[in-house]
C-alpha cells in the first residue's frame, strides 16, 4: 500500500511539473507524398514519387520556439530507376527521417503557424528481376538487380495547425529542400556476370507536402 501511495504522489508531481511547464507537446500522424528530383553523376536527372505515412512530434515553448521530428516509411515509384529504357514504372520501399528548429509567428487558440529550419535524410530501395535471352542462344537468363539511394537535404519547413480543441489538432506541412549530398548504390547480377558501381548525387530538390492529426499532452 505504501508503494502505491508513493508512485501515486509521483505521479502527481509529474503531472503539476507539465502542467507548469512552458512547452506544448504533440505527437501525431499523417500522409505526406514527397516528390525527389535527383541530379545524378554520369547520368541523366532522376525522379522520385514516395508517397508515405509518418508519425510526427512537435514541442512548442510559450515564446514560440518550436522543435520538431517527423519517422516515415512508404512506398516510392520511379520511371528511372528502372533496368532498361521502356521499363515499367518500378516501385521499391524506403524511410524518411526529418528533424525542424523555428519560430511559431502565430499561435493562437485556433491556429499555429510556424516556419523553420528543415532537415531531412530520404533512403529508398528499388529491386529488380528479369527474365533475358542470352546473347547468340536461345535460352533463356535470369537479370536482378538491387538500387539504394540515399539523400541528405537542407531546406524550408512551413508548418500551419488548426486547434479542433484544446488537444486535437488538424496539421499541414510543406517543407522544401536542396543540398549537394547524397548516393546511389547499385548492385547486380546479368546471367553469369556480377556487377556493382555507385554514383554521387551533386545536388537535388525535394518537396514534403503532408497532412495529419496530432494529439496535445
Amino acid at each position: 500500500m505504501r508503494r502505491v501511495i508513493i508512485l501515486f504522489s509521483l505521479l502527481c508531481i509529474a503531472g503539476t511539473l507539465c502542467a507548469q511547464s512552458p512547452w506544448s507537446h504533440r505527437v501525431g500522424g499523417g500522409v505526406s507524398v514527397p516528390y525527389l528530383s535527383l541530379d545524378v553523376k554520369d547520368d541523366d536527372t532522376n525522379s522520385i514519387f514516395a508517397p508515405e505515412v509518418s508519425v510526427r512530434y512537435l514541442a512548442l515553448h510559450e515564446n514560440g520556439f518550436c522543435l520538431t521530428g517527423a519517422l516515415g516509411a512508404g512506398v516510392p515509384f520511379s520511371s528511372d530507376f528502372v533496368l532498361e529504357d521502356g521499363d515499367k514504372t518500378a516501385s521499391g520501399y524506403g524511410m524518411a527521417l526529418s528533424l525542424g528548429v523555428g519560430y511559431a509567428f502565430v499561435n493562437t487558440e485556433k491556429i499555429t503557424f510556424a516556419a523553420l529550419g528543415s532537415v531531412g535524410l530520404d533512403w529508398f530501395r528499388f529491386a529488380f528481376k528479369k527474365e533475358i535471352t542470352a546473347q547468340g542462344t536461345s535460352k533463356t537468363a535470369e537479370w536482378t538487380q538491387t538500387d539504394n539511394v540515399l539523400t541528405f537535404g537542407v531546406g524550408l519547413e512551413l508548418l500551419v495547425m488548426y486547434h479542433l480543441s484544446e488537444s486535437l489538432s488538424l496539421f499541414a506541412d510543406c517543407a522544401v529542400r536542396y543540398i549537394d549530398a547524397g548516393r546511389v548504390w547499385i548492385e547486380g547480377k546479368k546471367i553469369s556476370t556480377d556487377y556493382n558501381r555507385h554514383s554521387d548525387i551533386r545536388n537535388y530538390v525535394s518537396v514534403h507536402p503532408s497532412l495529419g492529426v496530432c494529439l496535445k499532452f
